[in-house]
This record gives structure tokens, C-alpha cells and sequence, in this order.
């Protein structure tokens, strides 16, 4: 809803979705890993923070690039 809201097209609205959920599927293993070497409470406060800073920076510049936009949403998607 958020990207078809945000004026994208049809096109543009799969290739949110797919970076979205490829980004997800990528970091689960660097970051179970990561987990299993580290405190995991540390883990989830780095990734919740590096998640709100990259969701903050997409609300505060709304009219960034189309490839940026993915980049830092794909980063996003990441840090969950």
C-alpha cells in the first residue's frame, strides 16, 4: 500500500516487494550468526535502531531516486 500510495507504477511496486523480501530472506543467516557470537538483546537493539534510522531517513526525504529509495529500503528489510 505504501509504495502503490506513493505514486509508483504497477512495475515499480513489484520491484519494492521483491527487494523487500530478498533483503529479508539474505540477512537472516549474517544476522543468526551474528547472534550466536554476540549478546542477541544487542544484536536486536543494533538492528531495531539501524531499522528506525533507515525508515526515518525514507519518510524525511520522500522525493529521493527510485534506486536509493530501494537501497535504503532494502536495509531496512535487512535490520528485521
Amino acid at each position: 500500500m505504501y509504495a502503490r500510495l506513493s505514486g509508483l507504477e504497477t512495475t515499480n511496486v513489484a520491484t519494492f516487494m521483491a527487494a523487500s523480501i530478498l533483503a529479508a530472506v539474505v540477512t537472516q543467516y549474517p544476522v543468526g550468526r551474528l547472534s550466536d557470537r554476540m549478546d542477541r538483546r544487542t544484536v536486536i537493539a543494533v538492528v531495531c535502531t539501524l531499522a528506525m534510522t533507515v525508515a526515518g531517513s525514507i519518510v524525511a526525504f520522500p522525493h529521493m531516486p527510485h534506486p536509493l529509495f530501494l537501497a535504503l529500503r532494502r536495509c531496512s528489510a535487512d535490520s528485521r
